[in-house]
């Protein structure tokens, strides 16, 4: 121990096991200032680690899973700040604070989860909203099926020919594979649906889309040939005898 350390805190210590313990000693509502100072300034990771872990500011874990120097503690950080933000969005106590949290988080397949498991409406519209990728889009069809609307602009969203054919060959409801059915344009798709897909209601679909694209049979155009008076005419002639 320093002579200086005698008129450190002891977060300050020249021991980082001093540290350490000094750290483990604070709480993230009462010490939250000084959190955040040894978080960003204690040059040795371990420290950092523990004070990471009492750590409840979205904001500032974002800040560490950028500038820290340890790629270990910013892959924590990270992870932490995702586990938080989730947390705030899926609580149903406070919708602002839930709103607020899904406007933070950019991981497609999380916005999905929250979309899926929210108790709030709002909540749940405003994940989709931010969904922008066609498989995640996907998961919120086959997973919500207590919000129909929910599932069904999900649906209307998607646009990849392999996610919409994914979901007609599913397992889903009638109305989601139906309506997946209906988004398919090209014909190979449509008879894959036909010979894969586990439900008949979009075999059937995947048949009449395919019907209405086969041509007519080719038909005597009309105004071709005699009229019909016209013939019995030609036929009498044609049976009078020759004089």
């Amino acid at each position: 121990m320093g002579f200086l350390d005698l008129f450190r805190p002891k977060w300050k210590h020249s021991d980082p096991a001093v540290r350490i313990e000094a750290v483990k000693e604070f709480t993230a509502e009462d010490d939250a200032g000084l959190l955040a100072q040894v978080v960003r300034q204690d040059s040795d990771a371990r420290v950092r680690r523990t004070a990471l872990k009492k750590i409840a500011d979205p904001g500032l874990l974002d800040e560490l899973a950028q500038r820290d120097p340890d790629e270990s503690l910013r892959k924590d950080a990270a992870d932490k700040a995702v586990e938080l933000l989730v947390s705030a969005a899926l609580q149903d106590s406070d919708e602002a604070r839930a709103l607020t949290a899904v406007g933070r988080i950019s991981a497609q397949r999380t916005l999905a989860d929250i979309a899926v498991r929210s108790s709030l409406e709002s909540v749940r519209s405003a994940a989709l909203q931010q969904i922008s990728d066609d498989r995640c889009r996907a998961e919120v069809v086959r997973r919500g099926s207590s919000d129909s609307t929910l599932r069904t602009r999900a649906l209307a969203a998607i646009t990849d020919t392999d996610v919409l054919r994914d979901l007609a060959c599913s397992d889903a409801v009638k109305e989601v594979v139906v309506m997946a059915v209906g988004k398919l344009t090209e014909r190979e798709t449509l008879e894959a649906v036909l010979r894969k897909a586990k439900s008949k209601a979009a075999r059937s679909a995947a048949q009449e889309k395919l019907d209405a694209m086969s041509p007519q049979p080719a038909g005597k155009a009309v105004g071709t040939g005699p009229a019909p008076k016209a013939r019995t005419q030609n036929k009498q002639a044609s049976e009078r005898p020759a004089s």
